[in-house]
């Protein structure tokens, strides 16, 4: 996901506060106002998990699991990365991208204006 980061008087900064393009507010709420992805949101930033310890975690049915960690990692709340099994396998682990969002209230509409911090 690519963000656009800025300071208050719009000039780039190098620091983890960004502006959002590429993730509407609208979905963003709708994945957080979701029981499960907040559940894999909690557990995740915890630790970082494998798909199948998350449904270990959470309780969460396989598919449901692998629904909302697509759409989550869409969203670039959550990130994965590959990991090599002692058999020669793979896997992907799923960590927390921002331990802060923040959304901006005002003249009737709902804006996710930064995300900060990596919590990993």
């Amino acid at each position: 996901m690519t963000a656009r980061q800025s300071t208050t008087d719009g000039g780039p900064t190098s620091g983890t506060e960004s502006s959002v393009d590429d993730t509407s507010s609208e979905e963003v709420l709708e994945l957080l106002g979701d029981e499960y992805s907040r559940r894999i949101l909690k557990a995740l930033a915890e630790e970082s998990m494998s798909a199948q310890e998350l449904r270990e975690t959470t309780g969460i049915t396989k598919v449901t699991t692998y629904r909302r960690l697509e759409r989550l990692e869409d969203a670039g709340l959550v990130q994965s990365v590959i990991v090599p099994d002692r058999n020669g396998h793979h896997h992907s682990k799923f960590s927390v991208v921002y331990s802060q969002l923040c959304f901006e209230f005002e003249a009737g509409r709902i804006e996710l204006v930064e995300r900060t911090g990596d919590s990993s």
